[in-house]
C-alpha cells in the first residue's frame, strides 16, 4: 500500500470517527438518553430504552476506535449498523436530501463503515502496530 491509499484510508477513517464520536456525545449531552429514548419509542423501536443507551455508546466507541485506527474493522461494522438502523427506522421515508429529514447522511456513514470494516485501518492505524497475538491486527486480517 502506498502513502497516497493510506492517507486516504486515514482520512476517511479520522472523519468518519469524528462524525460517530460527535453523534454519540449528542445523543447523551444535548438530546439526553431520556430525550432519545422518546424518539425511538415515538418511530415504534422495540426496545427504545435498552438502545437509547446502546447506540449512544457504540457510536461513541466506534468513533474513538476510528480515530485511533484501533480494531478497525469491528468498528466499521458496528458504524455499517449503527447507519443501516438510522436509515431504516428513521429516514428512509423522508428522501434523500438531510434537510429534509432524509437519508443521505446516514447512508455515507453506513457505506464508509463497511468499506473501513473491509479494507481496515490501513497504514497509518494502531491496527498496524497494536500485536494482536503473535501478529498485529493489520496482519491478522
Amino acid at each position: 500500500m502506498n502513502n497516497f491509499n493510506a492517507a486516504g484510508i486515514a482520512t476517511v477513517r479520522v472523519v468518519l470517527g469524528v462524525i460517530m464520536l460527535a453523534h454519540g456525545i449528542q445523543k447523551f449531552a444535548v438530546y439526553t438518553v431520556a430525550g432519545f429514548e422518546g424518539v425511538l419509542g415515538e418511530i415504534g423501536v422495540p426496545l427504545a430504552g435498552l438502545l437509547s443507551y446502546v447506540v449512544p455508546t457504540v457510536e461513541v466507541a466506534a468513533g474513538a476506535l476510528l480515530i485511533l485506527g484501533l480494531f478497525t474493522r469491528i468498528a466499521g461494522v458496528l458504524t455499517l449498523g449503527v447507519g443501516l438502523a438510522a436509515l431504516f427506522t428513521m429516514h428512509i421515508g423522508n428522501g434523500l436530501f438531510v434537510d429534509e429529514g432524509g437519508y443521505e447522511l446516514v447512508l455515507l456513514i453506513a457505506a464508509s463503515g463497511a468499506g473501513l470494516a473491509l479494507i481496515g485501518g490501513g497504514r497509518f492505524s494502531l491496527d498496524a502496530v497494536v500485536p494482536l497475538g503473535k501478529k498485529t491486527v493489520a496482519q491478522a486480517a
